[in-house]
C-alpha cells in the first residue's frame, strides 16, 4: 500500500503524528458512494516539493498507520475497530489524522477520546450540524451520538461552514447553547473575529478537528457526497487549520472526499492541502 509521501518516520514511537486510513461509506446514506477510495487518493496525491504556509514540515516526525481493515455490513462493529485502533495513539500522545470514509467514523473516534477522561472540544466543520437523532449511528447523527459520551463538551462545541440545519438540530444548538457560524457569518464578520470567539468558546477543554469537505463550497470541493452550495472558501478554510492549530488540536479527521467525482483533482489537492498545513509547526 502507498503510503503518504511526506511520512517518514519508520514507527508511531518515533512520531509526532499518526495518519490512519478509515475506508468506509457504510454509514452514508446519499446516492453517492465511493469514499471508500479516499484515503488511497490522497496519498496518491501527496507531495513535498511545496513549503507550507506558516511553519515547516518534519517528515521524520510523521508515521502512516495504514488503513484499518473494516468489515462491510456492520457498522457498530466498525465504530468499535475505529475507537480501539485510535484508542491506543491517542494514549501514547499521538496526534492522529484520519482519512475518512464518510462522517460516522467521527463517533468512533470521538468515543475513543471519550476514554481520555478529559473534556474535548469540537470544531466541527460541515454543511449540516449532524444532530439527528437515530437509533443506530449513521453520518447525520455524529453529534447526536455524542451526546451520550460525558467527556465530550457540546456546550463547548463549535460547528462552522453549517447551512442546512433541520428543525430538530436547532432545537439542540439553541438547548446546548452552541455556537455556530454559517458561510455568511464569514462575510458579516471578519476571519480573525471568529477564530478569536471560537479560542474563547472552547478555552479550557481539549480540541479536536472533524472536518467534512462539504463545509467547503462545491465550486472549491466538488467531489463530495452531499452538495450544498453557498459554503467557506477554500481559503477561508486553509486560514482557520492555521489558527486553530495553534490551540494544539488532539486531532483531526478529513470525510466526505470521493474521488470519482473529482474535477482535475481539486479536492483530493485540497484534502491533502488541509492535512500539510495542519501538521507544519
Amino acid at each position: 500500500m502507498e503510503k503518504l509521501i511526506i511520512a517518514k518516520a519508520n514507527s508511531e514511537q518515533e512520531a509526532d503524528y499518526v495518519i490512519l486510513g478509515i475506508p468506509t461509506d457504510l454509514g452514508a446514506e446519499s446516492k453517492r458512494k465511493g469514499r471508500i477510495e479516499a484515503p488511497e487518493k490522497i496519498r496518491e496525491l501527496s507531495e513535498k516539493w511545496f513549503i507550507p504556509f506558516t511553519g515547516r514540515i518534519d517528515e521524520t516526525k510523521i508515521y502512516d498507520a495504514g488503513n484499518l481493515k473494516l468489515g462491510s455490513d456492520d457498522i457498530l462493529k466498525n465504530i468499535e475497530i475505529i475507537k480501539q485502533a485510535s484508542l491506543k495513539y491517542f494514549k501514547k500522545g499521538k496526534v492522529v489524522i484520519s482519512l475518512g470514509g464518510d462522517c460516522s467514523i467521527k463517533y468512533g473516534l470521538l468515543s475513543a477520546l471519550n476514554e481520555l477522561d478529559k473534556k474535548i472540544s469540537v470544531i466541527y466543520f460541515d454543511s449540516h450540524p449532524d444532530l439527528v437523532t437515530r437509533k443506530k449511528p449513521y453520518y447525520g447523527s455524529v453529534m447526536a451520538d455524542c451526546m451520550k459520551l460525558n467527556n465530550i463538551d457540546l456546550s463547548k462545541s463549535v460547528f462552522i461552514g453549517i447551512r442546512e440545519i433541520e428543525e430538530e438540530e436547532m432545537r439542540v444548538i439553541k438547548e446546548k447553547k452552541i455556537l455556530y457560524f454559517t458561510p455568511l457569518d464569514f462575510k458579516e464578520k471578519s476571519i480573525e473575529k471568529i477564530f478569536e470567539l471560537i479560542k474563547r468558546k472552547v478555552k479550557g477543554n481539549k480540541v479536536y478537528l472533524a472536518l467534512d469537505m462539504d463545509s467547503i463550497d462545491p465550486s472549491f470541493a466538488p467531489a463530495i457526497g452531499c452538495v450544498a452550495p453557498g459554503g467557506i472558501s477554500s481559503t477561508e478554510m486553509l486560514w482557520l487549520i492555521n489558527r486553530l492549530k495553534t490551540l494544539k488540536p488532539v486531532g483531526l479527521d478529513v470525510t466526505e472526499f470521493i474521488p470519482k467525482y473529482d474535477i482535475g483533482n481539486m479536492t483530493g489537492k485540497l484534502v491533502y492541502k488541509i492535512i500539510y498545513e495542519f501538521m507544519a509547526r
